[in-house]
């Protein structure tokens, strides 16, 4: 869990960092060749050296005014470090961001020795924070997820894409699932659980696509279970996605019905709303 639990963590992004790691920098004027020491919510002092290029009295408004600030005696090695790895130009802010969640030069090796050197300041940061780590990537390339972009990577640590649910979904789902159906699938919340319903109601062997939309279009068991009430026993997944995607609800088809149009097919009734009869 990221440190400075005493700042609003709102998850918005401020030029690639979220705004509590903004929040953590002290709203005091800071000198060049001095060092910011934040105290973390493990009480423990995380010192930042103020980078050299950086104007004096370069003032750092933050939103916490309760951060502490004290000066240290002057200490490079952390820039020149990083500068080394080509890192240079850091803003106090993103040194800051750095130090306060452990982005190290160690951390930068470790990632650039599996394939991911160079990255900006600011996808490290948010890397640090999610927990995208070496192990991570390996497990994810381990299971066939070769070369994910940074942007994939923030991605499924942000919504949880972990091994774990790759290997629950894969016992669940019978054709190959890519990097970006696993991230949709777990944006629109496809689980064991979901997936056990529909078996139980008879939609067994669904492809991850199918999976995607129903969750999306909002095809549950309740809708498929009163659908059944009205006579359409047998729907395949693709009628019922276009059927809610059509917008054609348990009321229409009754309405329909109260007009004397008792046995239109599930066809006729998605043909019937795509041409706007009401």
């Amino acid at each position: 869990m990221p440190p400075g639990d005493a700042v609003n963590r709102t998850g918005a992004v401020e030029n690639g960092i979220s705004s509590f790691l903004v929040a953590a920098i002290p709203n005091e004027t800071v000198q060049r060749g001095q060092t910011i020491t934040l105290l973390g919510s493990d009480q423990n002092l995380k010192t930042v050296p103020v980078a050299q290029g950086e104007a004096s009295n370069d003032s750092l408004t933050g939103i916490d005014q309760s951060v502490p600030v004290r000066r240290d005696v002057d200490s490079f090695d952390f820039v020149s470090e990083m500068a080394a790895l080509g890192y240079v130009n850091l803003s106090t802010k993103q040194l800051v961001a750095m130090r306060a969640y452990a982005v190290t030069p160690a951390y930068v090796r470790e990632l650039a020795a599996i394939g991911y050197d160079q990255l900006p300041a600011d996808t490290l940061i948010t890397f640090r924070w999610l927990g995208v780590t070496s192990p991570y990537v390996k497990e994810m390339s381990a299971l066939g997820y070769d070369g994910l972009s940074a942007a994939t990577l923030v991605n499924f640590r942000e919504h949880g894409v972990t091994s774990a649910y790759i290997k629950e979904m894969r016992m669940q789902i019978p054709t190959g699932i890519s990097s970006s159906q696993l991230l949709s699938m777990r944006l629109q919340g496809v689980t064991t659980e979901f997936i056990q319903e529909l078996k139980s109601l008879g939609y067994e062997g669904l492809s991850a696509n199918q999976l995607i939309s129903m969750r999306l279009q909002g095809v549950t068991t309740e809708f498929i279970l009163k659908l059944k009430s009205l006579g359409y026993e047998s729907l395949t997944a693709n009628q019922l996605i276009s059927m809610r995607l059509q917008g054609v609800t348990v009321a229409y088809i009754e309405k329909m019905k109260t007009l004397g149009f008792k046995d239109l097919s599930a066809e006729t009734l998605i043909s019937l709303r795509m041409k706007g009869v009401n």
